[in-house]
């Protein structure tokens, strides 16, 4: 059993097993998350994606859109913080917000340091 279901999925990764209209024959229902894979895993799994997901191919509605079981939506929410981070780091600044982007600039660069 497992406590997080993440999925991501690449399909070139099945371009040698099926082409056209049996590529969906291929692909349903070995890789698509539903909510009876969610509670085989475990009844209190939670769902991760770090977006954009393919609704009804590789989720189903019912598992990315759940209020409780469903993380996606926070973890591509990290994704803009990071973005946002990085943005600030790298892009030039003016006078009247380098006070913001040097104290976001030092904070990147401490969670770099951590991870190198």
């Amino acid at each position: 059993n497992a406590d997080f279901i993440y999925t991501d999925v690449w399909y070139g990764l099945y371009d040698n097993e099926a082409t056209g209209d049996s590529y969906m024959d291929v692909f349903y229902p070995t890789y698509q998350v539903t909510m009876d894979m969610m509670n085989y895993a475990n009844p209190n799994s939670k769902f991760l994606h770090c977006l954009p997901a393919s609704r009804c191919e590789e989720v189903t509605n019912e598992v990315i859109d759940h209020p409780t079981r469903s993380l996606c939506w926070k973890q591509a929410e990290n994704r803009k913080h990071s973005i946002r981070a990085i943005l600030a780091y790298l892009c030039p600044q003016t006078q009247e917000n380098a006070v913001i982007a040097n104290a976001a600039k030092s904070r990147m660069n401490a969670i770099l340091a951590k991870h190198n």
